[in-house]
């Protein structure tokens, strides 16, 4: 089951390394941890990108090699927000993270669509907010946010998962028609350069999206990642799983 509040993974810097030589999955999925004893804290994190164009997704090399030797050289790392949900990626920087674009209120990074809505509907409650009072209502949502909103989710989706159980048997469909094959064509499609291993932690997220329930890995064979798996609820309400081996062979496809 997915942990609700997940926390960032502090990686290797082989596995830094290693993943600064495919393309990016999201932007903010990973964040520079940098150690100096002028910051407060003595840590200062930076989301950590190809470019400043968001719409490069490969990072340069040897550029993004040197940089994490030299950062990891002095202390710091490299941690990966992955694993987290759309919701709790943009909650993870308080909205703040990423790019505004026009009209926006909060950063482009994850999903804030629940915030923009809460936010503009807290501001039209009364005409000639100050920019003190706008301040306040901002970190109270995100404050709220922090507190319910991916339980709420997690229970949105829990529940009409559950709603569904006793419909006609739709083994290989969500309630939209869309099948979990289509589901890793999808996933190919978007991270066309990463190998199998890499998106296997993606297909955990995409899965939960695509079925409406959670989603627990097993590793029945230690070290051996072809007896892998994800299980999950489909529609119906049953339980069905799918190894790393067959999602490989569906990748070949």
């Amino acid at each position: 089951m997915s942990k609700i509040n997940p926390m960032p993974k502090k990686l290797t810097m082989d596995r830094a390394l290693s993943i600064t030589r495919s393309s990016i999955a999201r932007l903010g999925d990973l964040v520079a941890v940098q150690v100096d004893k002028r910051f407060p804290k003595g840590e200062m994190c930076s989301i950590f990108m190809p470019s400043h164009d968001v719409k490069v997704k490969k990072f340069p090399q040897p550029d993004a090699e040197n940089y994490l030797k030299t950062l990891y050289a002095d202390g710091g790392w490299i941690e990966s927000l992955a694993e987290f949900s759309d919701e709790a990626l943009a909650l993870q920087y308080d909205y703040w993270g990423g790019v505004f674009q026009k009209g926006r209120l909060a950063g482009d990074v994850g999903d804030p669509s629940q915030f923009e809505k809460d936010y503009k509907e807290a501001l039209e409650q009364r005409d000639g907010i100050s920019s003190e009072i706008a301040k306040i209502v901002r970190e109270e949502i995100v404050r709220q946010h922090k507190n319910h909103l991916l339980a709420a989710s997690q229970g949105r989706k829990l529940s009409l998962s559950n709603s569904n159980k006793g419909k006609k048997d739709r083994s290989v469909k969500n309630d939209d028609g869309k099948t979990l094959y289509e589901v890793i064509r999808n996933l190919a499609k978007n991270h066309p350069d990463e190998m199998p291993n890499e998106l296997w932690p993606h297909l955990k997220t995409a899965i939960e999206e695509w079925s409406y329930s959670n989603c627990l890995e097993t590793r029945p064979g230690g070290k051996n990642r072809d007896s892998w798996s994800y299980q999950f609820t489909k529609s119906d309400g049953t339980v069905d799983s799918i190894t790393y081996q067959t999602f490989r062979k569906n990748l070949s496809d």
